[in-house]
């Protein structure tokens, strides 16, 4: 099992994505190499301050979980769907990405379920409104302060 950050330039990505089933989720992400350049891409990709790309967890070149970010650098807000929630080595590869490579501070999931799994791992249920249960955890920010000392 490996773990993929999806590029829409790479060919071995592209041949993944192809073969998938899950080939109409990532349609649209992919376009992006027949719309910029690969240096406008990651131009834009450093430069703005929207995040939005995806990590696949590969077995044998076929996706067997995906997770999709998306937020904004300066608030350092991150929504993740996963999809399949009770995947939870996934879902803990997911939020220490999120954490560690995307510079989260706060990481969200919306979950049409209560999964108590979630909260194991210490995200906080903050309720369910119109059957959807929001879910958040933060970066613990006393490692960070040790850190500094």
């Amino acid at each position: 099992m490996k773990l993929i950050t999806l590029d829409p330039y790479n060919s071995e990505h592209k041949n993944i994505i192809d073969k998938s089933l899950k080939k109409d989720i990532f349609k649209n992400y992919m376009k992006i190499s027949s719309i910029l350049s690969k240096e406008e891409y990651e131009e834009n990709k450093n430069n703005t301050n929207e995040i939005s790309e995806y990590l696949l967890k590969v077995e044998n070149d076929e996706i067997r979980n995906y997770c999709f970010f998306s937020g904004t650098k300066d608030n350092r807000l991150v929504q993740i769907v996963l999809e399949n929630l009770l995947d939870k080595s996934f879902l803990e590869e997911s939020t220490n990405y999120a954490f560690q490579v995307l510079n989260a501070h706060t990481i969200t999931i919306f979950s049409d379920k209560d999964d108590q799994g979630l909260e194991k791992i210490g995200f906080e249920s903050l309720g369910k409104e119109n059957g959807i249960t929001t879910y958040i955890k933060e970066k613990d920010m006393t490692m960070q302060i040790e850190k500094v000392r």
